[in-house]
């Protein structure tokens, strides 16, 4: 797990530098959050780069990989430490979102890029694990697969609402669902080492 969360700041560079991006309170100042662009005026932008200096470190977020982290991982743990796990994740939202630090989509990212880290750090169990190896290719694809449709196809997310929230509802359940199966996987690993282990002692 701390291999995991050191490995998030150099791995979210990387990505960083893949679609350079700033909060939307770096771009709209002080008409941010009260004066929004319209869904019309919206929909007509033209992507093009912004002259900013500061950090460019908005897709994926890394405070919600972080977090995610920290909640999934905390699999096991008592209730209450699972329940203050999940408090930092629903509280990183809001907190992300209000300040003008991160857009929506940073954070959805966020669920495939921790999704991807997690299986690539989780050396006890071997890559040869398909659970583990379809979760880190899940979380690696669905991760660029998001930088690439904002980057280069957003006049296809405006075709109908449901297409954007389909994608996000997809991509959460499904990063959900594929590292609640790592973790299955990893506990029966260590299971089946335990029992071997134990063999060889009698």
């Amino acid at each position: 797990v701390m291999l995991a969360f050191l490995v998030t700041g150099p791995m979210g560079v990387l990505f960083y530098n893949m679609v350079p991006a700033t909060g939307p309170v770096h771009i709209f100042g002080q008409s941010f959050p009260w004066h929004p662009l319209s869904t019309s005026q919206a929909m007509h932008l033209v992507l093009e780069t912004v002259p900013f200096k500061g950090a460019q470190n908005a897709i994926p977020s890394l405070h919600m990989a972080w977090v995610l982290l920290a909640w999934w991982n905390s699999k096991g743990l008592s209730r209450w430490i699972r329940a203050v796990a999940l408090v930092f994740v629903i509280f990183t939202v809001f907190a992300t979102l209000g300040i003008g630090e991160h857009y929506f989509v940073d954070l959805v990212v966020a669920f495939p890029f921790a999704l991807m880290v997690q299986a690539l750090c989780l050396y006890p169990l071997p890559f040869k694990y398909g659970e583990r190896r379809v979760a880190f290719l899940f979380g690696a694809f669905a991760s660029l697969a998001w930088m690439a449709l904002v980057s280069f196809a957003t006049p296809f997310l405006w075709i109908s609402p449901v297409i954007p929230w389909a994608l996000v509802m997809a991509t959460i359940s499904i990063s959900s669902l594929l590292m609640h199966r790592l973790q299955n996987a990893e506990l029966t690993n260590e299971r089946v080492r335990a029992s071997a282990v134990e063999a060889r002692h009698l």
